[in-house]
């Protein structure tokens, strides 16, 4: 029987924006149109995957706030003992859904955050008015978090756009003065037309103009740990690192580079579940149409991962994998706690996506 570790639900493959680097994966989403899972067929993948072992329920879309049982599912993750992640563009939050999401047992809200400029920002989300609302949802999070749950975690995320990355010193700055836990970057996945990837020339002024800028917003903020500073400014300097031949790769969307013997980790433990049930092995998979695994409709989960075409998407690997940034993303720690952090390393949210303790401990020791 094959073992989980992260689940990944997509319960709406609806979103209340229209991000020019989701093109790709939204019309993947197009062609899964049909019957959606109830909310106990929901329920009841998640129970499955716990069985399976899995630690970690992550849900996103989409725009999972628009799916109506949402508060069920994260009830449904704490019930069988998984820590649970939201993954929201902050549109539809309001003080009650939130107090309600959270009440229910949900462990962190990771909110996208694309620039300190509004307009920037929703540019990017291609909607109007989203900044507002997500500077809203993380305030209403933190009043959350200050009345009864100090161990709640708040992220933002920006994915490093052509676009928006001269904005990243900015974005730290505010941020910082959001008093978020941490802060997630990210590089842009299924770009092959490259219209949102940063070109070599943007990557090299990132590099010497704009991270020595990052670096000293985050030397002037006031971290609770020491360690946690000398970590958040270790993990900056890496971004877009290397020589010039293996950024020149990145800039033309090549993360990672084929090394004998080397294979991802994903499929042995994550399990993506979309709305209508089709079961993929990886999220670079949405950008390129497939393959699709199985159906938990069809096939019970456990089965589909034992599959034959499963063992041997992961001993095989894929074409794709070459294009997946997945491994470089990280979060810097801004306003947390080594205490608020630390039982992440036992929870182990997202392995393959590398939660904050993770990304900490590898700034600290490699």
């Amino acid at each position: 029987m094959g073992r989980v570790h992260s689940l990944f639900v997509k319960p709406s493959l609806e979103c209340t924006a229209a991000c020019g680097h989701c093109e790709a994966r939204r019309a993947f989403y197009r062609g899964r149109n049909g019957a959606r899972l109830s909310l106990e067929e929901h329920k009841a993948v998640i129970q499955e995957a716990g069985y399976l072992g899995a630690r970690s329920l992550h849900l996103s879309g989409g725009e999972p706030t628009l799916y109506p049982g949402l508060v069920e599912l994260v009830s449904e993750g704490r019930r069988v003992g998984m820590f649970t992640v939201l993954n929201t563009n902050g549109s539809l939050i309001t003080p009650d859904y939130a107090a309600d999401l959270v009440g229910a047992g949900l462990d962190s809200v990771i909110i996208s955050l694309h620039s300190h400029r509004p307009e920037e920002h929703d540019s990017v989300r291609r909607r109007k008015g989203n900044f507002d609302e997500v500077v809203r949802a993380i305030d209403t999070f933190k009043v959350l978090q200050h009345q009864g749950h100090p161990r709640f975690i708040i992220s933002t995320q920006t994915i490093v756009l052509r676009s928006n990355y001269r904005d990243l010193p900015a974005i730290i700055d505010l941020v910082c003065s959001l008093d978020v836990d941490a802060h997630g970057i990210s590089y842009v996945e299924g770009d092959f037309a490259l219209q949102n990837t940063p070109t070599i020339e943007d990557v090299g002024f990132l590099r010497t103009s704009v991270l020595p800028e990052v670096a000293a917003r985050l030397k002037r903020h006031r971290f609770r740990h020491p360690i946690l500073k000398y970590a958040a400014l270790r993990l900056v300097s890496r971004l877009y690192s290397g020589n010039t031949s293996r950024r020149l790769r990145m800039s033309s969307g090549v993360y990672l580079e084929r090394v004998a013997g080397r294979k991802c980790r994903t499929p042995k433990g994550f399990v993506m579940v979309l709305a209508d049930g089709s079961v993929l092995p990886c999220n670079m998979v949405e950008y390129t149409g497939g393959p699709i695994l199985g159906n938990v409709r069809r096939t019970r989960l456990a089965e589909v991962i034992a599959s034959d075409r499963w063992t041997e998407f992961a001993r095989a690997g894929y074409e794709y994998c070459r294009h997946c940034p997945t491994h470089l993303h990280f979060h810097v720690p801004i306003s947390t706690s080594v205490g608020r952090i630390l039982p992440l390393l036992v929870k182990n949210p997202a392995y393959e996506q590398k939660s904050i303790p993770r990304r900490v401990r590898e700034a600290l020791w490699h």
